[in-house]
């Protein structure tokens, strides 16, 4: 049986784990829920007791998170380890990269969604833009003499921390002039050949933006 992603449309996280799923040429079906309270029903608990998407059901192996669905699959299905290294420090570099994913730019990102969610405004506040720059200034940073996020060459990294800073780029566009490593390594990950359905699940993203906070 192939392996099912579960997901929904649009999500960044969900996004990554496609990517890395193309990436290493798995074949899987996807199962799209249709709002949270899919995730609460007694066999998607029993399977998934977090209740967050996605999550990867791999012949009755379950993962969750889409940094650790990526690390998996790679390490599973993965032809080499280009993508994910497995000299200690590259690696390490690139778990960093993850993790500041996973513990800023993704909650940030939550952060400002929350907010339209719960009709708190309409147009993104200062204080909720600030963080927003902190995040770009530091991927700025990591950017400073090497190509890809986590290095110069492209690693699972380039591809969570790019669909989570697309997203943000949505919301609040990045100033090419204040941060052009970031604007070109965002446009270099779009045109990634693991990207090539990512347009798709991006366009259900802004779809869900507009719904949510009225934007025209």
């Amino acid at each position: 049986m192939p392996a099912t992603l579960y997901i929904f449309n649009g999500s960044p996280p969900a996004r990554t784990a496609l990517i890395t799923a193309n990436a290493v040429g798995l074949p899987f079906d996807v199962h799209v829920f249709k709002g949270r309270d899919d995730l609460n029903t007694p066999e998607m608990l029993k399977i998934n007791p977090q209740h967050t998407v996605p999550f990867l059901n791999d012949n009755g192996q379950i993962v969750s998170d889409s940094h650790a669905i990526s690390a998996y699959l790679i390490e599973k299905y993965g032809k080499n380890d280009s993508l994910y290294p497995k000299d200690l420090h590259q690696r390490a570099i690139v778990n960093q990269r993850m993790f500041y994913d996973a513990s800023v730019i993704f909650p940030c990102l939550s952060s400002i969604l929350g907010g339209f969610m719960r009709k708190e405004y309409k147009t993104i506040p200062k204080e909720k833009i600030e963080p927003v720059q902190e995040v770009y200034k530091t991927l700025e940073k990591y950017l400073d003499g090497k190509k890809w996020i986590a290095g110069n060459n492209v690693t699972i990294a380039d591809f969570s921390c790019g669909t989570t800073t697309s997203s943000l780029d949505f919301l609040h566009p990045i100033d090419k002039k204040v941060y052009p490593k970031v604007d070109d390594w965002l446009n270099r990950v779009k045109k990634l050949p693991y990207f090539k359905n990512d347009e798709q699940q991006f366009e259900h993203f802004k779809k869900f933006v507009y719904t949510i906070s009225n934007w025209d």
